[in-house]
């Protein structure tokens, strides 16, 4: 799926030298085990030895890293772009796993004033919260603004 707002915050990584690989799920969303597998193995396939490995998604993809990043020591980063941090009505949802509290991964949620689904970044036991005024789950006209916000909580 080619999403505006990844776009951009893959290009704003890359003229930072973060290298970027933005997929889209290949199975039903409604098994999120699933998607974890297929981030599982995108990072197999890409990650270079020593480099540091950043998680970012938006959303489902969010959740989807946050779910895989506690089980890989290799994520050194984790930027959850609203996050879904409680279960929709007719979407399972699974819990956000324990073990994040002790994951050494430097969390961020990047969330908009007006989160209309998941307004609540709590569970994802963020370090840092920021919050993008005025803005709500799409984030319409912000990715310039999301895109600097997630290069910035990266080194």
């Amino acid at each position: 799926m080619d999403v505006w707002l990844l776009a951009t915050v893959a290009e704003r990584l890359a003229a930072r030298g973060w290298r970027s690989l933005r997929f889209d799920f290949r199975r039903d969303v409604g098994d999120p085990s699933a998607a974890v597998a297929d981030l599982a193995g995108a990072v197999d396939a890409v990650h270079v030895a020593h480099l540091p490995l950043a998680l970012v998604g938006w959303s489902f993809g969010a959740l989807v890293g946050l779910l895989h990043g506690p089980h890989d020591p290799r994520v050194t980063h984790w930027v959850g772009i609203a996050p879904p941090t409680a279960p929709m009505e007719g979407l399972p949802m699974p819990a956000v796993p324990a073990r994040v509290g002790s994951w050494p991964a430097r969390r961020v949620v990047i969330v908009g004033q007006h989160e209309q689904f998941f307004p609540d970044p709590a569970p994802a036991q963020p370090h840092e919260v920021k919050v993008v005024a005025g803005a709500d789950h799409f984030f319409f006209d912000r990715d310039d603004e999301v895109a600097d916000l997630v290069a910035a909580c990266l080194p």
